[in-house]
């Protein structure tokens, strides 16, 4: 007699990640926030993956590590963690890596290439773009945020911003300091909760990473129609 296995299959549920989330940005679009100095790139069926992508890679494909230097400050350098080609202005990486510049053109797939950027050389926090293949869970933009005050990320109107949002009259700031994700700005910061937003604060400082959806709204006070609608999401990866 044949016998049936009847116990469940037991399949993994995905984790929320612990180094990045989702920001949503009215009028700027979905961002990737990957928080930290050493965040890996790779497909997003893989463990422990901060930047997960649906494109031809291996599971664990480079590292983005910020090293201090003594004489230039903070850098972000692009080290392979696979024998897959990673390339940098057409060029091939070697194992040890190199220092990323402002513009880098960065070719991980033949289907995935991002650009780097560097648009606020008052932080050491760097901008990734999609030129080519799929967005990054949802997102087109990956912002590599370095710790504390010396990586904040700069929301503004001007090209000199991460994030820029041409009609915001105003600018906010956001600082990642482990297990905290802070934002400032003038115009007010307010998070909703139930159907209507709370107090306005110049700070407001959320617990990171976000195990649920957070809606804020910057310059709620100022009128009938906030100045600027943000939404803070988990990333949720396999473990």
């Amino acid at each position: 007699m044949l016998e049936v296995d009847s116990a469940p299959v037991r399949t993994r549920q995905p984790e929320v990640s612990t180094h990045s989330a989702l920001l949503g940005i009215d009028e700027a679009g979905q961002h990737l926030l990957a928080c930290g100095n050493e965040l890996v790139l790779g497909h997003a069926r893989g463990r422990g993956i901060d930047l997960p992508f649906l494109a031809n890679l291996p599971p664990r494909h480079a590292c983005f590590q910020l090293r201090q230097s003594f004489s230039g400050g903070a850098g972000w350098h692009l080290v392979p963690l696979s024998q897959e080609l990673v390339r940098r202005n057409g060029r091939p990486l070697g194992p040890a890596g190199a220092l990323l510049c402002d513009q880098d053109q960065l070719e991980f797939a033949s289907n995935l290439e991002l650009s780097f950027h560097l648009p606020d050389p008052s932080t050491s926090s760097a901008l990734l773009v999609v030129r080519r293949g799929p967005e990054c869970a949802g997102a087109d933009r990956v912002l590599l945020v370095a710790p504390g005050l010396g990586g904040r990320v700069r929301l503004g109107a001007t090209a000199q911003r991460h994030v820029r949002v041409p009609n915001l009259d105003g600018e906010c700031e956001l600082s990642w300091n482990g297990a905290e994700l802070e934002l400032h700005s003038a115009l007010g910061v307010a998070v909703r909760a139930a159907q209507a937003f709370g107090e306005s604060s110049a700070r407001c400082v959320l617990p990171f990473p976000p195990r649920a959806r957070t809606d804020l709204a910057l310059g709620a006070t100022r009128g009938p129609r906030p100045a600027l609608w943000l939404t803070l999401e988990p990333l949720l990866v396999e473990d």
